[in-house]
């Protein structure tokens, strides 16, 4: 029998494997987890919450990234990949590394069964790490239902929001997220 030891990687030894890796990898304590694709469904949730974010921003000093973009977060040194994010500009990377940003200031992300938990926990609790970090939504893959996280004077303060009917006001940013326009076209969710 034969024991294995799992590699263990420094910072910039990711980031040197991240750049010529044929898939996408969060960085977490030395640990490379691989990252899975999506389901259509979540795809269609994050190109519709992409559409209504990047309209809805439009002439403000900011910007909308989905999936691809990674987020450094140095406090913890984690690397991640949001499911979508909106970033303040100017764009800060990370060191030399003009393909990481560090300035979110909206992050969501969209539930899986293999995620619910870290996205619930200790991703999230990665994300309070970042200072300009002002919400955070958790929306429902099968459901129309968004836990939004809104940062506070007195502390992070919870509003959840379940139906087409809903809207979600994001505050730090000015924008009106209707749930009708999140969930269109996502099977299994009746118009």
């Amino acid at each position: 029998m034969t024991l294995t030891v799992p590699q263990s990687y420094t910072v910039a030894e990711y980031f040197e494997l991240e750049a010529a890796a044929p898939t996408r990898h969060e960085y977490h304590a030395g640990e490379l987890i691989l990252m899975a694709g999506g389901t259509p469904n979540h795809n269609q949730i994050i190109s519709n919450l992409n559409a209504v974010m990047n309209f809805g921003l439009r002439h403000q000093p900011c910007r909308t990234y989905a999936s691809d973009q990674r987020l450094w977060l140095p406090e913890v040194a984690v690397g991640t990949y949001p499911d979508f994010m909106v970033v303040a500009e100017p764009l800060e990377f990370y060191e030399e590394w003009q393909d990481t940003l560090m300035n979110a200031l909206l992050v969501a992300e969209v539930l899986s069964k293999s995620t619910r938990n870290y996205d619930k926990g200790d991703k999230f609790a990665a994300y309070l790490t970042l200072p300009l970090f002002r919400e955070y939504l958790i929306l429902e893959q099968t459901i129309p239902y968004i836990e939004h996280y809104i940062k506070t004077e007195e502390g992070w303060l919870l509003k959840e929001y379940g139906g087409l009917d809903a809207e979600v006001e994001l505050r730090s940013l000015d924008v009106v997220l209707a749930l009708a326009d999140l969930y269109d076209k996502v099977d299994g969710v009746e118009s």
